[in-house]
């Protein structure tokens, strides 16, 4: 998907298979997550939307992973890193994050959400 509308199709056809992903608008809160994500997270989708990602960060997320996310978030690119993250129970788990800068339909230049790839690693 390249745009918001696209992404969110996407989104909806796979919201019950074990594939994690989640949208979010430019100031990076969350918008869209799928059931997978609140699986592995332990949050429900009330708790995510509007938040931001650092809800689910503690003492053992990497700030240069992270830091190499928002940066690239903020250049508009695609990146990838592996983070650790916490459970909402309190429990750590480790996982590749891929994000996609999403485009609006009618101004190709201008980047209006992105979408977020989670495998548990």
């Amino acid at each position: 998907p390249r745009t918001y509308q696209e992404a969110m199709s996407f989104m909806k056809q796979y919201e019950n298979v074990p594939l994690v992903i989640t949208m979010a608008d430019i100031p990076f809160l969350i918008l869209e997550t799928s059931s997978g994500w609140c699986h592995i997270c332990g949050h429900t989708k009330e708790e995510l939307t509007g938040r931001s990602m650092r809800m689910i960060q503690g003492a053992h997320t990497d700030p240069v992973a992270t830091e190499h996310l928002c940066e690239a978030a903020q250049r508009g690119e695609e990146a990838e890193a592996v983070v650790y993250n916490y459970h909402k129970d309190g429990r750590v788990f480790c996982n590749y994050i891929q994000i996609f800068p999403l485009v609006d339909a009618t101004n190709p230049a201008k980047i209006t959400h992105y979408l977020g790839f989670f495998q548990d690693v």
